[in-house]
């Protein structure tokens, strides 16, 4: 496993993590290109992701300690030849994507699938490698630690720690606690 605190020591090392994601992302488009173009054109295409990644926002470096949204909001893109390809951009709950397979399976359009709140939720961090580096706990607040829970609507974050604690943030500002 690497060195992940080196990532928060070091900004050369930051700047270079992010050219290769950059390069990651060029690679993937390529990819896609090449798929899509064989693939046949009646088979549905998705792309999404499971999380996001942090490159300095908020101080943050990576996608394991953060519930920002850099980190939480990913893409969620169709691409079938009766749609024409979309976005869904609005807010999506993950649990309701066998309701989108259907939708395009049966019907060959996009069912409504918006919905007013996201739940995200994280459990404690256990792990010693992370626990047991000094620099990384000093550098990552411990909220990120600790299990959460969030509320996300389309324009605010609700957290709720495992100790109680609570925070608010009237989005897209993420700095400024409401509580």
């Amino acid at each position: 496993m690497a060195n992940t605190s080196s990532l928060y020591l070091n900004k050369v090392k930051i700047q270079e993590a992010k050219k290769q994601y950059l390069e990651c992302i060029r690679y993937l488009d390529k990819q896609f290109e090449f798929y899509f173009t064989m693939l046949p054109k009646e088979m549905c295409k998705i792309i999404t992701s499971d999380h996001g990644q942090n490159f300095g926002e908020h101080k943050s470096y990576t996608h394991t300690f953060s519930w920002y949204e850099e980190t939480v909001k990913t893409p969620l893109i169709v691409n079938h030849y009766k749609l024409n390809g979309f976005r869904i951009s609005e807010l999506f709950d993950k649990s309701k994507f066998g309701e989108l397979i259907i939708g395009l399976l049966k019907h060959n359009k996009v069912v409504e699938l918006a919905v007013n709140e996201v739940k995200i939720q994280r459990d404690k961090i256990y792990s010693k490698s992370f626990l047991e580096n000094q620099d990384l706990v000093e550098r990552i607040p411990s909220k990120f630690f600790r299990s959460y829970k969030i509320i996300r609507t389309s324009n605010k974050k609700h957290i709720l720690y495992d100790d109680g604690k609570e925070e608010l943030y009237r989005l897209p500002n993420e700095d400024i606690n409401k509580i």
